[in-house]
């Protein structure tokens, strides 16, 4: 989905949380470069940022590398939310979009 310039942002995985919301992993890129992870949960008939951090693949502004072995704060977020259930594959999120099942609970 393009955001505004070069910017885009692109779903990496769709969800169920353990508090039955649709929860969405996203990433933002500027071109070709991507800078930014976050999962957005529905709530009511909006999308909430729930968490969102700078990708590990993003330059720094001083060139500082994060330290090896650090947890990614989004990856840990949505092992936590999901309770131990799996991704959707891309039919069956094609078809909750197509079924406006966002409107109800997984």
């Amino acid at each position: 989905m393009q955001l505004s310039g070069a910017w885009s942002a692109k779903v990496v995985a769709t969800f169920p949380s353990r508090e039955r919301r649709w929860c969405r992993q996203y990433a933002v890129s500027e071109g070709q470069q991507e800078r930014a992870r976050g999962i957005a949960c529905r709530q009511g008939d909006h999308w909430h940022i729930v968490v969102q951090a700078a990708s590990r693949h993003a330059p720094t502004p001083d060139g500082a590398h994060l330290p090896a072995g650090e947890d990614d704060p989004v990856d840990s977020y949505a092992n936590e939310i999901m309770g131990g259930k799996s991704t959707l594959g891309i039919e069956d999120e094609e078809q909750l979009i197509r079924n406006e099942h966002w409107r109800r609970a997984p």
